[in-house]
């Protein structure tokens, strides 16, 4: 136990992951991904106080304490680690420890960075708990110190690994006295509710978090019009944390890097967002224009992996929470199709593949989502603002605030199973001539 509370060794890297290539001691040779960001975790050992017993202490906390903790906005989550009664570690070399210091849990308090755990402190000063729901005389603490967030894995490949977060904080300090905070959140019975919400027909309930707890978007194709426009709205609305998703995030964008045509970028997403997130919202995907007669082989699969694959893969990834566990239950996957799903046009083949066949996806797999996932997506016309740049015929676009707007709606919402129009394409009916 006292070894998850050492100072670690190693200088932190800031707020960046590197792949770390070398040999085992078998002199093969052997890689893994350091990744460190700005995030802060308390932790935090108890005992129970005498004479409850540790069932009577687990009913308070998951009945009242785990409530009163995760109303505050600025605690991202806790993680519960029960020390076993009866099994006996042992290191490495197959050497046992004897523990000096002894507790029956430790506590994971999760915070995005140091000043969202000094907003946590300030929050509980002007929302004070009632002294009989508070650890007092209940919660026996050993010890409460905080860490620097840094975790070594076995990562993805090397192309996927880039600059995540600002500068990592620097907060190993000891706190001599505890503030009456510990424990997890029970994540399990929210989740269970949010599944069996989606089960009574096209509706969700919303991310599985406590009610006016702060809620996370990850907004991908966000230097577009329309991923432009939803990031404005979101963080006009406030109580939202809005992430961007980039190919070419870099360290000074503070962006998280995501290729959704490569897989094991989608993977890193776990290093990339340890704190978790609970939307997603794609507006990308490559399709490749020309007539039937411009594609071979090879060209028509790069345009099916450049859409319908990259965006049905990433949807099967993050909804079923196996290979990527970043999206908490009950959260939500909006993306984006296209209205050449259904406008005939001798030019759009490969257009009409991709979005036809996630318009049909989205409707499938959004019903009964695993998790409580809700699974939609916006068909927008062609934004005006794109056919402006390009000298297009304006006739029938959509602005791009209000295409935003419908991805906003499907994000906040209950829905699933829905793909959403945006405008209505009346243009390029045929061919790619308007006249």
């Amino acid at each position: 136990g006292a070894a998850l509370v050492g100072r670690m060794a190693a200088k932190r890297g800031e707020g960046r992951q590197a792949r770390v290539e070398g040999r085992d001691f078998r002199g093969r040779p052997s890689s893994y991904v350091r990744a460190s960001g700005e995030a802060v975790v308390g932790l935090l050992a108890y005992d129970v106080c005498k004479p409850l017993t540790e069932e009577q202490y687990d009913r308070w906390l998951f009945d009242e304490h785990y409530h009163d903790l995760m109303a505050n906005p600025h605690l991202e989550k806790l993680v519960l680690h029960t020390v076993s009664r009866d099994k006996k570690a042992k290191l490495s070399s197959g050497a046992t420890i004897e523990n000096k210091v002894g507790f029956y849990r430790l506590c994971e308090l999760h915070f995005r960075n140091q000043a969202a755990y000094d907003s946590y402190i300030e929050w509980f000063k002007t929302n004070v708990i009632p002294q009989e729901r508070t650890p007092a005389g209940k919660s026996a603490f050993q010890f409460y110190h905080l860490s620097e967030f840094e975790t070594i894995s076995r990562g993805s490949s090397p192309a996927a690994l880039t600059a995540l977060h600002p500068s990592a904080a620097s907060a190993c300090a000891s706190a001599a006295a505890p503030a009456p905070v510990a424990s997890p959140v029970a994540t399990a019975a929210a989740a269970a509710a949010a599944a069996a919400a989606a089960s009574k027909g096209h509706q969700s309930s919303p991310s599985a978090r406590a009610a006016g707890a702060e809620q996370t978007v990850l907004v991908v194709g966000s230097t577009g019009n329309i991923g432009g426009e939803i990031v404005r709205q979101l963080r006009a609305r406030g109580g939202l944390r809005v992430l961007e998703a980039s190919r070419r995030a870099s360290v000074a964008s503070g962006q998280v890097p995501l290729d959704i045509a490569d897989a094991a970028s989608v993977r890193a997403l776990d290093v990339a967002l340890p704190g978790g997130i609970d939307h997603v919202v794609v507006c990308c995907g490559a399709s490749t224009f020309g007539a039937l007669e411009t594609f071979d082989s090879g060209k028509w699969e790069g345009n099916c992996a450049g859409k319908l694959m990259a965006v049905s893969r990433l949807i099967v990834m993050l909804a079923n929470g196996q290979e990527v566990k970043c999206l908490r239950p009950g959260g939500s996957i909006t993306v984006t199709t296209g209205q050449s799903a259904r406008t005939v046009n001798r030019m759009w083949p490969g257009l009409a593949l991709n979005n036809a066949g996630l318009d049909s996806f989205i409707r499938c797999c959004g019903v009964n989502p695993p998790r409580g996932v809700r699974i939609n997506a916006v068909s927008p016309a062609l934004v005006r603002e794109t056919a402006e740049k390009a000298g297009l015929p304006l006739e029938g676009t959509v602005p791009a605030p209000e295409a935003a707007a419908k991805y906003v709606e499907l994000i906040l919402g209950n829905a699933t199973g829905q793909v959403v129009d945006a405008g209505a394409q009346t243009v390029f009916e045929k061919s790619h001539q308007t006249s």
